[in-house]
């Protein structure tokens, strides 16, 4: 049993605690004090001004151990200091001697006020009360959203990469599945002049080469164009140009440099 004198400890106060089958409680003088355990009695010696008392409450154990408190809502050594822990998510706060008036918030709750929903806790009508981790509900690539009427948990706000009620799909354009970390579009990515494929890089059409489709295959003609093809075997006695036509040898005419003219040239 701890027991409390309603005064702190004072040079030349002192306070006896003896435990008899007593119902009596003898007080100082002007003060009025409230002892919430029976079956002992209280012996105080001189009076305190009343101006001298705080909300330190300082007692003596049955093992002779001086023990003190503060009032609910106080801290501090002299317990002068009064708790402001006024936030919606308040549980407790550090009070007492030792305590130093920072709040203890509920599940859900942050903040030195406890007025912030902790992360991936949601503020709905209720409070921080619904959980929701994106790993289990959005399968890790978006955050949880609420419906603006029920204010229950409806679906996720997706990565830019990720779609899908639980964002477990690519996005349009985003390769490969699964992982979502490539983009390809046809028409930009790939000059229009080809495709994606399932890991995201362009399948280009037979005339087009490179990383966008963006050079000539071998034999097409001209740069930038591609749209002649022109190759050795086209052109049997000459060779191909920039534009994708033949320079025929002399005495060779033709669009495949494949007429002999012996005469032509003189």
């Amino acid at each position: 049993m701890t027991c409390f004198s309603r005064f702190p400890e004072r040079p030349g106060v002192s306070v006896h605690v003896e435990v008899h089958r007593a119902t009596q409680v003898r007080g100082v003088e002007g003060l009025n004090l409230t002892w919430p355990v029976a079956d002992f009695q209280i012996t105080t010696v001189p009076d305190i001004p009343t101006t001298q008392i705080t909300r330190l409450s300082c007692g003596v154990n049955l093992q002779g151990e001086q023990v003190c408190r503060c009032d609910a809502g106080w801290y501090g050594p002299e317990c002068n200091q009064l708790c402001n822990c006024t936030g919606p998510g308040i549980a407790s706060c550090n009070e007492g001697p030792r305590g130093n008036g920072t709040c203890n918030c509920k599940d859900g709750y942050t903040g030195e006020q406890c007025d912030q929903c902790k992360q991936y806790y949601y503020n709905l009508e209720n409070g921080c009360a619904i959980y929701c981790h994106p790993d289990d509900y959005c399968s890790g690539h978006g955050v949880c959203t609420t419906h603006p009427v029920t204010h229950q948990i409806s679906g996720c706000r997706c990565e830019t990469e990720w779609a899908g009620s639980d964002c477990s799909q690519c996005a349009p354009g985003w390769y490969p599945a699964r992982v979502c970390n490539v983009y390809c579009y046809a028409n930009t990515t790939c000059s229009s002049k080809g495709l994606c494929s399932d890991s995201g890089a362009c399948l280009c059409e037979a005339s087009r080469v490179g990383a966008r489709c963006e050079s000539c295959a071998q034999d097409y003609y001209p740069p930038g164009e591609c749209s002649r093809r022109c190759s050795r075997s086209n052109c049997i006695q000459g060779r191909c140009n920039q534009e994708g036509f033949c320079d025929c040898r002399v005495n060779w005419f033709g669009p495949t440099c494949s007429v002999s003219c012996p005469r032509c040239s003189q």
